[in-house]
This record gives C-alpha cells, structure tokens and sequence, in this order.
C-alpha cells in the first residue's frame, strides 16, 4: 500500500462586527526650551491655540468619535503640562503620566477618553541626553475591549551615518510591542519615529535616510505584526513652518550643534506614523493641526498672522475595532491516502 500525505488549509471565522470607532492622534506639539531659549519660536505664545485646538474647541478632531486617544510629543515644559493637564481636567478626560516631574525629561504625555488600566513609561536602554522611550498605557472602552498604546519619540539619525541609538531604539519598541500585544485586544504604536519614507537632509554623507526606514524601522514593525497608517503627507513641511522662517540666533546655534549647518537642512518629510495591530482596520487617515493659525509670533507669521503651531503636523485615524474572537488559523492536517483503493 502507498500512502502520501494531503496537507488541508482550514480557516475559521468567527463573527465579524464592529464595537466601536477610535479616533487615534499624534503631535509632536515642540513645547520645548534650551538654556531657557524656545527651541521652536514662540513656545509659550502656542500652548493657547494647541489647547483649543487638541481638546476644547467643538470641532477638535478627537471629539469626532466615540472613542479616542492621542499620544503628544515635545511636552517638555512646565507651562505646557500645567494648561494640558487644566484642559483635560475641564473635558473630563484621562491623562498619563500626572505629574510633571515625569515627563520633564521626555516630553511624551498620553490623552484618552477611555479607562487607563495601566500606565508606565520605559526609558531606551540606548539613548542620548534627551532620556526619551516608551510611554505605554493600557486602555478600556466601555465594552471591555482592551487597546494597548506606545506613545513613541525617538532619536535622529545625522548626516553622516545612521545613528546606532536610533537603530536600538526601534529595536526595543518591536520587543516591547511584542511583549505587550498579550495583553489587549488591539494594539497602537502612535508617535514621532524621526525616520519616514522620504525623509532626506542636505548633503547628506551616506545612502539618503530612508535607509533607516527601510532597513530600520519597517522591517522591525513588520517583526512586531503591526500595520502603517497609509499616509505619506509630509507631517515636518518646511512652508510657513516657525522654525525655518527667520532663524533667531539661537536656532542658528542649535542647528550648528546638532546639523553642523545654520540651517536646518531637512527636505519636507512624512516622519511621525501610527502602526496598528491587525485586529484593527483602518477606516481614514488625514493630516491635523497644520492649519495656519492666528498667532502672535512676530517675524513668523504670514501677512494674515498666523502660523502653524509647531514645527510639525498631527495625524489622525479613525479605526473600526474588529471582533477580537476572530480566529484566523492554519491547521495542517496530514491525511493518509490508499492510492491502490
């Protein structure tokens, strides 16, 4: 008797349904001083209008679902934690870390309407001065659906290699992405990665910087089982952007230190991402906050007065949460088959 074996493909779907709508945003909202110098023009004068425009105006982009999360970046400042943390606290929202201690030192705050199960925030093992890494909050809608967040800010690769730290740090959000995932429902990695898929600086002394997307970071975000936001908008646009118009001397200085030019030298460049888990699908995705603004930031505006209010554009997705009891699986089944019979 011959026998060969048959291998079967099985595949099970459970119920398919939506539970409820997400509005998942990032900003990098470049509240950021230096020696007691505004790294980004006019940093006090835009906490007001990034306010309004996050949480307290009708028309906010968060308010547009039921549910939401945005993951913030570049909140540094002491005044800038102190008008989030009123604005949140008017809306009757959640927020993470709570005090400015923690976040004084990596700028990342995370904001939700949902139910914060879990908050806690890892330092890169490999980092610069800056003491960034991973804020992670683990989040409940009012169905009991878990969604785990990495509110992400990381290093730069320069002009003349791609930076080992940099490198690492997309390392250790894969791992901890990986990690985590067990635990939730859904999963969102949101934030600015400072890597992006036309990304380029003036001069630059190697193989352009998407190699450190191509090679860096998407090969580790496809290790993790998470899927980009389909948006290839420039999110760092150097139009009416206040810190390319009219460089003070202080930029200057900063640009010297960390660019080795006066200028900044960066084409316009898609650089913050959000990453979703396959159990989410992706419904729309579009630019926010990259509107020019009325603003009182003298030599920075247009001839109307306004200017963007930071050096970089928001993101936002709407997401429909699949059913988390869909089970996709491949079972092979070896089956003996008599071919005398």
């Amino acid at each position: 008797m011959k026998s060969i074996y048959l291998i079967v493909a099985t595949t099970f779907f459970l119920s398919l349904s939506s539970f409820a709508d997400v509005a998942v945003i990032t900003y990098n909202a470049a509240q950021l001083k230096k020696h007691g110098l505004d790294f980004v023009p006019c940093t006090n004068r835009r906490i007001q209008p990034q306010m309004e425009n996050l949480f307290l105006n009708e028309d906010a982009p968060a308010h547009s679902q039921k549910y939401f999360v945005i993951t913030l970046q570049e909140m540094w400042t002491k005044k800038v934690f102190d008008a989030t943390e009123a604005a949140v606290n008017k809306m009757g929202y959640e927020m993470f870390p709570k005090d400015h201690n923690s976040v004084k030192s990596n700028g990342v705050i995370t904001v939700t309407n949902m139910k914060i199960l879990e908050a806690n925030f890892t330092p890169y093992a490999h980092d610069t001065y800056a003491h960034k890494g991973i804020l992670y909050t683990l989040l409940q809608n009012d169905e009991g659906k878990k969604i785990g967040v990495l509110n992400i800010h990381t290093g730069f690769s320069g002009k003349k290699a791609p930076s080992s730290n940099h490198l690492d740090q997309f390392m250790e959000i894969g791992q901890f992405a990986l990690n985590k995932q067990k635990e939730s429902d859904y999963f969102i990695i949101a934030g600015d990665f400072n890597s992006g898929p036309n990304m380029v600086l003036e001069k630059e002394k190697y193989v352009s910087l998407e190699s450190v997307w191509n090679l860096g970071l998407i090969p580790v975000m496809e290790s993790a089982k998470m899927i980009r936001i389909p948006l290839n908008e420039a999110t760092w646009d150097q139009s009416n952007n206040p810190l390319v118009y009219n460089p003070t001397a202080s930029i200057k200085f900063f640009n010297l230190i960390d660019h080795k030019n006066t200028r900044w030298g960066q084409n316009d460049s898609t650089m913050d991402h959000i990453f979703v888990s396959k159990s989410v699908e992706i419904e729309s995705s579009k630019l926010v906050f990259n509107e020019p603004v009325p603003l009182h930031c003298p030599n920075r505006t247009n001839e109307e007065g306004k200017s963007t209010m930071s050096d970089h554009y928001g993101i936002m997705a709407t997401l429909k949460l699949k059913d988390p009891s869909i089970v996709t699986d491949v079972i092979e089944l070896k089956i003996p088959v008599d071919l005398n019979e």
